[in-house]
């Protein structure tokens, strides 16, 4: 090469003037603005485990754009760079695990926060079951209870061919029953409902309370209970006396719940929809258990049909 070429091409570079050097800094941080902007955008499209990953891109974005606003400032280029950062393995995102439930009141009471709205008015209200006893053949068994008016049976496991007339509507209350509208007025704060429930049964052979917890399960399962007043069985059976936790389970068809129990009486709780999944009942020579399909209004009259559980 020349001499005068090889001056030429070694001669000192003049030093950037201040305000090349803060045209370079907003360009540059504008791009690392624009991209981890761009990051973003994308990661609200994806799902939540995605989001998680793209988020950890962004972050080096914005890291990266302070490393940027670093290296204007810092040394000339000649200077020792840095080590590069390292960048942190991709951990896979730890499954969120349910409530985990310690006592008998904790899974109540979060049933009661999660009673589900008033159904939708209707001529009846419809409870299709499921059940088995002593390892028999599972029976089926649908009852509507009309408003006013009567309740009528169909149990596969008592006569398949007819629908079985079972008098007057009512629903059980301690020992003793109540109408459709004397169910809608009972009480809804959790000591009267208390009151009630324990009713006049110290005469009975047995503890009050666990004729209480009896009551609450038929009035969950069977009847249209509103809203308020499902919760307020809830949280009363949440104060009864000899009411134990037996932990997860599934019923007969594979819902998960928990069991809640008293003596030989079960209940397979959901709590995130406030309703009982099953009843069992096991003691010597008993082992009894009836799962419930589906409960809500229905205008449709009681009528024996090649699917007994469709509406």
């Amino acid at each position: 090469m020349p001499i005068d070429d090889l001056l030429t091409a070694t001669r000192d570079v003049p030093e950037p003037s201040s305000e090349a050097l803060d045209l370079a800094r907003r360009k540059a941080m504008h791009e690392a603005h624009a991209s981890a902007d761009r990051i973003m955008r994308l990661s609200r499209k994806r799902s939540r485990r995605r989001r998680i990953g793209y988020a950890t891109i962004a972050t080096a974005a914005c890291a990266a754009l302070l490393v940027v606003g670093i290296r204007l400032d810092g040394p000339a280029p000649s200077a020792p760079r840095a080590a590069p950062a390292t960048v942190s393995p991709t951990h896979t995102t730890p499954t969120v695990e349910s409530p985990k439930f310690t006592n008998a009141a904790q899974v109540l009471t979060a049933a009661a926060h999660s009673a589900s709205p008033d159904p939708t008015a209707g001529t009846y209200w419809r409870v299709d079951a499921q059940y088995q006893q002593n390892g028999d053949a599972v029976e089926t068994r649908t009852v509507w209870h009309q408003r006013g008016g009567q309740s009528t049976l169909y149990d596969t496991g008592v006569d398949a061919n007819n629908l079985v007339s079972l008098g007057a509507t009512k629903f059980s209350l301690e020992q003793r029953t109540l109408s459709w509208d004397q169910l809608m007025a009972l009480p809804t704060d959790t000591s009267a409902l208390l009151a009630d429930l324990r009713g006049d049964t110290a005469q009975l052979r047995g503890k009050p309370d666990h004729y209480a917890f009896k009551t609450v399960g038929e009035l969950l399962m069977d009847s249209p209970a509103p809203q308020r007043l499902r919760a307020a069985l809830w949280d009363a059976a949440a104060e009864l006396d000899g009411v134990r936790l037996t932990g997860r389970t599934t019923d007969a068809t594979g819902r998960d719940g928990w069991g809640i129990t008293d003596g030989q009486i079960t209940y397979v709780v959901a709590p995130e929809t406030g309703s009982i999944l099953e009843y069992r009942i096991a003691g010597p020579g008993t082992d009894y258990r009836m799962t419930y399909l589906d409960r809500g209004p229905t205008d449709v009259a009681p009528k024996v049909s090649p699917d007994p559980l469709g509406h």
